[in-house]
């Protein structure tokens, strides 16, 4: 969905739209996967648990939550098995963006090539060089 798909979208195909994002950036785990960790999450309080079912009806738009207190602990399951930091820009876009160094790095190395001496001064003049590309 493009940018200018979800802005003329409806509230509730944007809202699956982004569920469904953030679902992927999870690594797409199993409903009831989702439920039980949910579950665990909520034990102790008084909300009833989101059934696999009703987050697979949020995630393809054929429902949405009425209240933003049931959608949370299924959220903050979904970023937690992310491991990886999730946000939502101010033009609504999601973004996900790896924690671990090694990956990152990696990422960097691969699209940008290796960062020569020169270019280390004169970005941190007070650090020894040290490639961070193998």
């Amino acid at each position: 969905m493009t940018n200018s798909d979800t802005q003329s979208s409806s509230p509730r195909a944007l809202f699956a739209h982004r569920f469904a994002e953030l679902y992927a950036a999870a690594g797409n785990p199993t409903l009831r996967r989702v439920a039980t960790a949910t579950e665990r999450r909520m034990r102790g309080t008084q909300a009833a648990t989101p059934s696999p079912q009703r987050i697979s009806d949020w995630k393809t738009g054929r429902n949405v939550p009425a209240r933003f207190e049931s959608l949370l602990p299924v959220v903050l399951t979904l970023v937690e098995l992310t491991e990886q930091l999730v946000i939502v820009t101010g033009n609504g876009e999601l973004g996900v963006w790896d924690l671990d160094a090694e990956t990152v790095a990696a990422r960097i190395c691969a699209s940008t090539g290796r960062l020569t001496e020169a270019v280390w001064r004169g970005k941190v003049a007070n650090v020894a060089y040290r490639s961070p590309c193998p």
